[in-house]
């Protein structure tokens, strides 16, 4: 971990708090916490400021702060709504006991994933320790008796961490990301009155998904605009200036796997930059 207050993920360091909640940057103005990480190098400290602002910016989060109205979608979704009831039972599960299906539905959800971030499938050890867990809760939704799909979730409090959504890509047609969404919603309705939300995560600059979109559209999720800020660890600042300057040559070799994960850093930088203007 990168401390109490930081923690590192994919070579950057991440806040702890909640998404509304003010970051702690001590540790950033006294540059004291690029000596924090041990896990691996870390390029740079990544947070957001001005939560909900008034008006739109190029960085967000996806909410739910309010139980979802069936009676205001329009009739088509509320047909997605009905099929996706009609097709899937979803239940909170022991994810131990349903470890080969989970891990099933998991190579069957990555096999749909481009190329250029597709990532390898567990051994079902690592599957079990990933999901040994009991901070987060598993809701699955079965399809003639098997599982169809699974969503993880972490109650911390003040808000929802809607963690983890992985589906079998032949039966999305069916409506199982949908019949889980609902699940989740229905079970933790009666919180969502105003000091207590559902996030599904930041905007992704890193995968192409337009799973945000489908939230908003069909689950009543919306945009919290927000603020990104970046800071640079002094070690890296020359690499990635220079990558900055020539992203737009690494753009047309988006394809491979490590220009890939580069460009969607360079995507991040430019963002915080324009936002600090």
């Amino acid at each position: 971990m990168g401390g109490k207050d930081w923690r590192y993920y994919n070579h950057a360091l991440l806040p702890q708090c909640a998404p509304h909640e003010k970051a702690d940057i001590t540790l950033i103005e006294n540059d004291a916490i690029w000596g924090l990480a041990t896990e691996g190098a870390v390029l740079f400290a990544r947070w957001t400021s001005d939560f909900d602002c008034p008006d739109p910016t190029e960085w967000w989060w996806c909410i739910a702060d309010k139980p979802l109205d069936l009676s205001k979608l329009k009739a088509k979704r509320r047909y997605e709504h009905k099929k996706a009831a009609k097709n899937f039972v979803v239940k909170k599960i022991e994810p131990i006991n349903y470890i080969d299906e989970l891990r099933d539905v998991r190579m069957k959800a990555f096999s749909a994933y481009p190329s250029k971030y597709r990532p390898n499938i567990e051994a079902k050890e690592q599957l079990i320790e990933k999901f040994s867990d009991n901070s987060f809760a598993i809701y699955a939704a079965f399809y003639d008796g098997k599982i169809a799909g699974y969503v993880s979730v972490k109650d911390n409090g003040s808000h929802l961490l809607y963690n983890e959504q992985k589906t079998n890509p032949s039966l999305e047609k069916y409506g199982v990301n949908l019949a889980l969404v609902d699940a989740v919603l229905q079970v933790y309705a009666e919180r969502l009155n105003g000091d207590f939300y559902i996030v599904d995560g930041e905007r992704s600059v890193n995968h192409q998904t337009n799973f945000q979109d489908y939230l908003i559209k069909y689950a009543g999720f919306r945009r919290v605009y927000c603020r990104l800020n970046i800071k640079v660890n002094p070690q890296y600042r020359y690499l990635i200036n220079i990558a900055y300057r020539f992203r737009w040559l690494l753009c047309k070799f988006d394809f491979v796997g490590i220009i890939h994960k580069i460009n969607a850093v360079l995507k991040m930088y430019s963002i915080a930059r324009n936002s600090s203007i």
